[in-house]
């Protein structure tokens, strides 16, 4: 299609090649998201500044920028469920501020006393770009969650990305079902009718399925892909 001036940013950089020399570094770091959202193509010219001759035009391909973050929840007593949001295919690598590490897009860690940690996730996605994020998680004794009963709800499959069916940690007082992200929101609720779900419409990550039924609650955790 056709182009005006106003379709193209200039980034002012140059660098000289003096005489006697074939080549020169161009190293380019820190495009804002902002200068970077819709370019499709970086224009190196290869130029005599004088005649303002174009010897030659590299053409290098840019996609726009990428937030990379990650989520928890501690629906548990003394432990916490972390949930990145690095592109696809991505190596990615935690640690947990009391000497332990893990790698894995999703981890659920158990600390070992309350309090709060200095939580860090470094990502290496395949075109080998990084991003490291950090955040201070609070551990807790109690969830302030109503009592739970000792068996955990079960769910087949997990991983799972449509009907899952709940295996055990209901009994026939359970009413209703609640599902909740890995940042504590409640994404998906209804009445138990049969012990089945649809997660179809939920996004891939971590979250935390409670059952509403006499004597308190059941609960587990649940994989969607």
């Amino acid at each position: 299609g056709s182009a005006d001036a106003g379709d193209f940013t200039e980034l002012p950089a140059r660098v000289a090649i003096l005489p006697g020399e074939s080549d020169a570094q161009v190293i380019l770091e820190g495009l804002q998201d902002d200068d970077a959202e819709g370019l499709e193509m970086l224009l190196i010219n290869l130029y005599n500044p004088q005649s303002g001759y174009i010897y030659r035009t590299i053409e290098i391909p840019v996609s726009d920028g990428v937030d990379v973050d990650f989520t928890f929840t501690n629906a548990f007593p003394m432990q916490a469920d972390f949930n990145s949001s690095a592109p696809a295919g991505s190596t990615i690598t935690w640690t947990f501020g009391d000497g332990s590490s893990a790698e894995g897009f999703w981890i659920n860690h158990v600390y070992a006393s309350p309090g709060t940690y200095e939580v860090c996730m470094n990502a290496l996605d395949p075109d080998g770009c990084t991003w490291s994020e950090c955040k201070m998680v609070e551990i807790r004794e109690s969830t302030g969650l109503t009592p739970v009963s000792a068996q955990e709800l079960s769910f087949y499959p997990n991983p799972a990305s449509g009907l899952v069916f709940i295996g055990s940690g209901l009994n026939a007082s359970a009413k209703s079902i609640r599902v909740y992200d890995a940042t504590g929101r409640l994404v998906m609720q209804q009445q138990l009718i049969q012990p089945v779900l649809n997660v179809s419409s939920l996004s891939a990550g971590i979250y935390t399925v409670i059952a509403v039924q006499d004597g308190g609650q059941s609960q587990g955790r649940l994989i969607v892909e």
